[in-house]
């Protein structure tokens, strides 16, 4: 017997409407496919042979919380090019894109902690937020 797989895009939803500060969106994936965009991603970078810390990013990119909470002088590099990431997805309104949520759940988590790790106020995001919408790069 065939097993059915649901409907991705059901699956992101759920993912993203699960997702919380302790819940991350991956999670819902690993509960209905057995693993994730990540991992996927992860690997598809590998076989490109892609630098390995493009691949970490890839990997981690839903542990941002943990990452950025943890204090033991982690990788800047990861850090950075995570903290770019999670600004880009947040500013592209991916949450609602690809989740069809109102509210970016995974970025109020970890937003306090990536503005302190790159030197922005919650005052100069919205600004940079603004200034690329206007951009049209949205």
């Amino acid at each position: 017997m065939l097993k059915r797989f649901p409907n991705y895009m059901d699956v992101l939803e759920q993912a993203y409407g699960n997702a919380n500060g302790q819940y991350r969106v991956v999670d819902t994936e690993n509960e209905l496919l057995n693993t994730n965009h990540a991992v996927v991603g992860y690997y598809t970078a590998k076989s490109w042979n892609l630098p390995l810390h493009l691949c970490e990013v890839i990997a981690s990119h839903h542990n941002a919380l943990a990452i950025f909470t943890e204090d033991s002088g982690r990788d800047a590099q990861l850090k950075t090019l995570l903290a770019i990431l999670k600004m880009a997805e947040n500013i592209c309104d991916t949450h609602r894109i690809l989740g069809n949520q109102n509210e970016d759940r995974e970025w109020q988590s970890i937003e306090q902690l990536v503005l302190e790790y790159v030197g922005l106020s919650e005052y100069d995001f919205e600004n940079l937020r603004e200034s690329i919408r206007d951009l049209g790069a949205s």
